[in-house]
């Protein structure tokens, strides 16, 4: 049983208690991030399932919770039919008609991989069919992909992107396709080094960051930066010519979280992304010495 509430619970199955945790969580959201997954054993026919909950009488909001049966390895138990009391009816028809489930393609995507489905589905890029297969390649420029599934297939895995490299401005990644990103991107540039330059110290400053960045200059890593400045010392790390600049940005799991009543989260991300701008700034390092002024006061 997985359970999502945000309220002390008591878990009686079969007429058996299975579960009990009488402690308020100081935060809560309804995410599989934030269930109780509760070990029970279930006999064929009809089970009982009884939830409990301790109301707090100065929390004027309504109890809420969700609450669902899956196999041990995580996927959904097919055929489970619900009801508040047992029924003798046959159980209802399985649903008839089709799904669409749309996805739209980032700018890094080259595929889109398709878990195994029990029932056969259409596939469509851009408003035109292709084959269905494990993985739809994408084309650059690709907007949109569109999947036309059994109204009763369950979806019990996740549809995921393969990536490939691709030439991107620096901005946020709160962009079609990237909305609901937690992760890391990696960003490579090649850039001439006057000799010039070299003549004093060189600080490799990323701008603004969204929010956590890694460097690296001509493969030797050179620092980490979890809040500002984002500058990093490179002098020792570059040569007059061609230098290869690597920097690794990783956000939050904000994004990820902002489903369903938590979307609005959405709104709230400030940083997301390497926004920049990305400079190769050149400073003087002197030391100056003052010397012992004497005098009568």
């Amino acid at each position: 049983m997985v359970l999502e509430a945000p309220h002390p619970t008591s878990v009686f199955v079969n007429g058996d208690k299975t579960y009990s945790r009488w402690l308020r969580p100081l935060y809560f959201e309804f995410t599989d991030g934030f269930a109780t997954r509760i070990p029970i054993k279930l006999q064929a026919g009809w089970n009982s399932a009884l939830i409990k909950f301790l109301h707090n009488p100065q929390d004027s909001k309504p109890t809420e919770f969700t609450c669902r049966f899956e196999q041990p390895d995580g996927t959904p138990m097919e055929g489970l039919i619900s009801s508040p009391r047992a029924l003798a009816s046959p159980p209802p028809a399985a649903a008839r008609g089709y799904r669409w489930l749309r996805f739209a393609v980032p700018a890094l995507a080259e595929g889109l991989r398709v878990p195994s489905l029990r029932r056969s589905w259409l596939a469509f890029v851009d408003g035109h069919q292709v084959p269905s297969a494990p993985e739809i390649p994408l084309s650059s420029g690709t907007r949109a992909v569109t999947l036309r599934v059994a109204a009763d297939e369950v979806l019990d895995h996740p549809f995921s992107f393969s990536t490939a490299p691709a030439s991107l401005l620096l901005g946020t990644w709160n962009a079609p396709g990237l909305e609901h990103f937690s992760g890391m991107m990696t960003y490579e540039k090649t850039v001439e080094i006057p000799a010039s330059l070299m003549s004093e110290r060189v600080l490799l400053d990323c701008g603004e960051v969204g929010v956590c960045a890694d460097a690296w200059v001509n493969g030797k890593a050179v620092g980490s930066r979890p809040w500002a400045p984002y500058v990093f010392d490179v002098t020792e790390h570059l040569h007059a010519g061609k230098n290869q600049l690597k920097v690794r940005v990783a956000n939050t799991e904000a994004n990820t979280r902002a489903v369903g009543s938590s979307r609005p989260i959405l709104e709230k991300i400030d940083l997301d992304g390497w926004h920049g701008p990305a400079r190769l700034v050149p400073f003087v390092d002197r030391d100056i010495s003052c010397p012992l002024l004497s005098g009568e006061g």
